[in-house]
């Protein structure tokens, strides 16, 4: 392997884990017996990284728990933002990206109240207003948008 050739260390990544959920039982019990056996083959130089939600390892844990045993060396749950850091993230995610969007306190409390904090839906809700607007945006326009999203 590579890492026999002084290849490595390696960091794999593995997102949305919780997707496997959608699998039909055939192909999610071959998808996760495939894992577990990648998982096995992997040189000691590498770092897995698997990301799910809560209920998405839960399902793995209670469905594969061969694969959970090898993935969960070291498990982190972690917290949905609070209001302030959800302000604070958006206020960073505009600015780094260049969105050109400004947020009512307003938008930003229904950015919190609809996503409960979770970055992963803060973003998405983020990028479908930018997708359609620019500037200063207030609850109406974001309402408009948030409601084909939520």
């Amino acid at each position: 392997g590579l890492s026999s050739r002084g290849w490595g260390p390696f960091v794999f990544v593995l997102d949305e884990l919780e997707d496997v959920a959608l699998l039909g039982l055939v192909k999610k019990v071959l998808y996760l017996n495939l894992l577990r056996v990648f998982v096995d083959e992997l040189p000691p130089t590498t770092l897995l990284l698997g990301l799910s939600t809560p209920a998405g390892w839960d399902d793995i844990v209670k469905s594969h728990p061969a694969l959970a045993r090898r993935l969960s060396t070291h498990v982190f749950y972690l917290k949905p933002f609070s209001r302030e850091e959800t302000r604070a993230f958006l206020n960073s995610f505009i600015e780094r990206f260049g969105l050109g969007l400004s947020l009512d306190d307003e938008v930003v409390n229904r950015i919190y109240e609809i996503t409960e904090g979770n970055p992963g839906e803060i973003v998405k809700l983020i990028l479908a207003l930018s997708v359609e607007y620019e500037g200063r945006v207030s609850a109406a326009v974001a309402d408009s948008v948030f409601a084909r999203f939520v």
